[in-house]
């Protein structure tokens, strides 16, 4: 595995889910913002993390899906305890605590390694020619 093409797929991924975060606080399509926050990551996360995959396997890389996943998913935690907690979310009064005990952060994360790996899994699948046609 490339290490630093992992993260740099980690960052392409967290960065098109921090813009789905930003653009979710633009607009009120929700009365809850919290969960108008969540339908936008939903909807970010499937392309932000194939972007990320597309990005690491772009020079024919072999690699196990899940690894690279594993350090997306890492890179996204990181970015958040240093850039998207304290600027963001400290000063609306969500702290460390609040924001990384949440179940839905929890589920983003896992869900960035396992897209990873069935992303990865969907470009490798060949059909199977085991079979013989009958005429």
């Amino acid at each position: 595995m490339k290490t630093l093409r992992a993260i740099l797929a980690g960052l392409i991924s967290w960065g098109i889910l921090f813009v789905a975060f930003f653009l979710s606080g633009l607009v009120s399509w929700f009365n809850d913002p919290y969960l108008q926050e969540q339908v936008f990551l939903l909807v970010a996360l499937i392309p932000a993390v194939f972007a990320g995959t597309r990005f690491y396997y772009r020079t024919g890389y072999t690699t196990n899906g899940f690894l690279p996943g594993l350090v997306m998913a890492i890179v996204a935690i990181t970015m958040d305890f240093f850039i998207t907690v304290p600027v963001f979310m400290v000063p609306i009064g969500v702290g460390y605590g609040a924001f990384f005990s949440s179940w839905f952060f929890w589920a983003m994360v896992t869900s960035i390694a396992v897209l990873a790996y069935v992303f990865r899994k969907i470009r490798t699948h060949t059909p199977s020619t085991d079979y013989q046609c009958v005429h």
